[in-house]
């Protein structure tokens, strides 16, 4: 299981890597030469150490460029990317790793910076290889000036506390005093993308009458929602001394699904990844046989049969690839929790000890557990609104005993519409 998924994993990964996009654009090099190429499209959501640059769309004569070798490049797509060497505030903000009084680290770097507003003031972008954002504001052709908000833990009367101070704030009031309704904007403004687009905008506005320069255009999170439905072969075992009508029988039968599915476009990255959601009512039914003969005249049967309607909630990472406007294959990875409502659990046993024993009922498992963990991957194709997919479900079963374990397999095809 541990295998499959990370296999699964490499290839995503090995895919998105492989996927290139050569759009027209320029880069500038050190000595202002202005070469006009196509550029490898990546959509970055990190800021790129280097790019691919090519003699075409079709991408010919591929070449790699480091960014210590350009000054600035921008793509027909929007983006646009400046050079600095500048120095930048790495200092942690996950809780965990901040240190109690420590002090601010400091990093000279030399990156791109992401051009979100271009004008009397300028809003550049970062984000690094550990994915902090960083937000840097600039006046003409001066440094850039990274707008900080600071996290820091104090030790206040033996009880440690985290502070942010929010340090941009000041920088932000410093910059733009000349503008009379700057102050109460700044106050409410956040260090996030859009609070700060929106504030630099409306102090060009402010300096420069209706002349707004460029801004680059947000990417939101795009969700739409669908519903599916489908079929699948199901398979159980167990394993475990002592429990032979259970670990020496294989369970065979079949499993069924619909419900509603909730995908959510991540930004950047040409909307070729989402986090892909799903609320199923699920069922499925299997049986097995288990026979021991001694003789002809000792031996025992049973027949067992176990089943499960769950309500599941799947999540998954799902990658698109991008080949064509309305046929897209994709690949899914992800967890299953699947809550149990209601089981069947029986068993008829029939035995012969040199005399028939009238058959006799019981449980085929003394205990079911309902609540079920699974992993789920899958392979598919989205055609406009219609999606087709080969899903498989490897889940750990229903036994709740430690010296029993059990998974069962459910591998079958899903169909589903999007509604919007």
């Amino acid at each position: 299981m541990k295998t499959t998924f990370t296999l699964l994993l490499l290839f995503v990964s090995f895919l998105s890597v492989g996927q290139t996009k050569f759009v027209k654009g320029y880069y500038v090099t050190q000595h202002n030469d202005t070469v006009h190429t196509f550029l490898n499209d990546r959509n970055w959501s990190k800021n790129p150490k280097t790019f691919l640059v090519s003699e075409n769309a079709e991408g010919t004569n591929i070449s790699k460029i480091n960014i210590l070798d350009v000054k600035s490049l921008r793509l027909s797509t929007g983006d646009w990317f400046e050079r600095y060497l500048l120095p930048i505030d790495k200092s942690p903000v996950n809780i965990s790793e901040i240190k109690i009084d420590a002090e601010p680290v400091i990093v000279v770097d030399t990156v791109l910076l992401r051009v979100i507003v271009k004008g009397y003031l300028n809003l550049l972008y970062l984000k690094d290889k550990s994915n902090k954002e960083h937000f840097f504001i600039q006046r003409g052709s001066d440094m850039p000036q990274e707008l900080i908000l600071r996290k820091v833990k104090r030790n206040v009367g033996g009880n440690v506390m985290l502070l942010d101070i929010p340090i941009y704030k000041t920088s932000l009031l410093e910059i733009m005093q000349d503008c009379s309704q700057g102050a109460g904007i700044i106050e409410n403004t956040h260090l996030s993308f859009k609070s700060l687009q929106n504030l630099v905008l409306s102090y060009n506005q402010c300096k420069s009458g209706n002349e707004t320069g460029y801004s680059a255009k947000s990417q939101k999170f795009i969700t739409s929602l669908g519903i599916l439905a489908g079929g699948s072969y199901t398979s159980m075992q167990f394993k475990g001394r002592g429990f032979d009508e259970l670990s020496q029988n294989k369970f065979i039968g079949s499993g069924q699904a619909a419900g509603i599915s909730i995908d959510v476009k991540l930004p950047r990255l040409h909307n070729q990844w989402s986090v892909y959601n799903e609320l199923l009512w699920k069922s499925y039914h299997v049986e097995g046989d288990y026979e021991y003969i001694f003789s002809s005249e000792n031996f025992k049967r049973s027949h067992s049969e176990i089943s499960m309607t769950s309500i599941g909630l799947n999540t998954m990472i799902r990658y698109k690839l991008d080949i064509a406007a309305s046929l897209k294959p994709y690949l899914n990875i992800g967890i299953a929790n699947n809550f149990g409502i209601s089981y069947t659990n029986k068993k008829t046993t029939q035995r012969r000890f040199y005399s028939d024993y009238p058959d006799a009922e019981g449980k085929a498992l003394e205990d079911i557990r309902t609540y079920e963990q699974a992993i789920v991957a899958g392979v598919g194709l989205n055609y406009k609104k219609m999606t087709a997919e080969l899903r498989y479900e490897l889940g750990n079963g229903v036994s709740s005993y430690h010296m029993l374990s059990s998974t069962k397999s459910m591998l079958g095809l899903k169909l589903g519409y999007s509604l919007r």
